[in-house]
């Protein structure tokens, strides 16, 4: 995956493009609001290839054109850094209060951020009563 940001400083927009080829003339086939300020960009393939954030410095906060990326991912990839089987993290692990909220809902399925993820397992690989639970 290529990660880049761009950041419209005069326009207030931030941009988070996933791969070389979003950036291309014509590579967004479809936006899709996820929020009044969030765009989700994707391809012909209804592949993600990009987030758009409108109202950026409110959104991001007030540093918002030093962002620094953490890589989305999906259930795969959650349930390979929690050490659990994909449905497990599903049934187990996606609606306990503790686990990191969906960066993103897709018809797909949802997606988190690598690092909430991450923070979670490793609290949990830190704490024998949540390591139990």
């Amino acid at each position: 995956m290529h990660l880049t940001i761009q950041t419209d400083t005069d326009n207030d927009i931030l941009y988070v493009s996933l791969s070389k080829r979003a950036l291309r003339r014509g590579a967004v086939a479809r936006s899709q609001r996820i929020d009044d300020d969030i765009s989700l960009d994707f391809d012909a393939n209804d592949r993600l290839v990009g987030l758009e954030v409108m109202n950026a410095s409110a959104r991001v906060g007030k540093d918002w054109t030093h962002a620094s990326v953490d890589e989305l991912i999906g259930a795969g990839e959650a349930a390979t850094i929690v050490g659990v089987n994909t449905p497990n993290l599903v049934r187990d692990h996606a609606s306990r209060a503790d686990f990191p909220k969906p960066a993103a809902t897709l018809p797909t399925g949802r997606l988190w951020l690598r690092g909430q993820v991450q923070a979670y397992a490793d609290a949990r690989r830190k704490s024998p009563k949540l390591r139990s639970a």
